[in-house]
């Protein structure tokens, strides 16, 4: 008798780049930009640096993302901190 696996599902391409931002952040966290290297985000995130390199080009383009991702956390408390809990005053906000 054969015993077959099931297939695993692939990871979709945003997943992945979720999973490397997160990787990233967690990296640069301990170690700081200078000291991250692409090898150990790419460890991290579970997949190889190619991978890594395929959504973000270059270890910049990979910081600068990481910035941006953090902005939009920053730019979503600040509009949370601005809600009243009045339901027509918080769609201006």
């Amino acid at each position: 008798m054969i015993v077959t696996h099931p297939t695993v599902r692939s990871a979709s391409p945003e997943e992945t780049r979720e999973r490397i931002l997160a990787a990233a952040r967690e990296v640069i966290g301990r170690k700081g930009k200078r000291g991250a290297t692409t090898r150990e985000i790419a460890e991290v995130a579970g997949v190889n640096e190619a991978t890594l390199f395929r959504h973000f080009g270059t270890k910049e383009a990979l910081l600068v993302a990481c910035a941006q991702h953090f902005c939009g956390y920053v730019q979503l408390a600040d509009v949370a901190a601005q809600l009243t809990g009045d339901l027509g005053e918080d769609l201006f906000v």
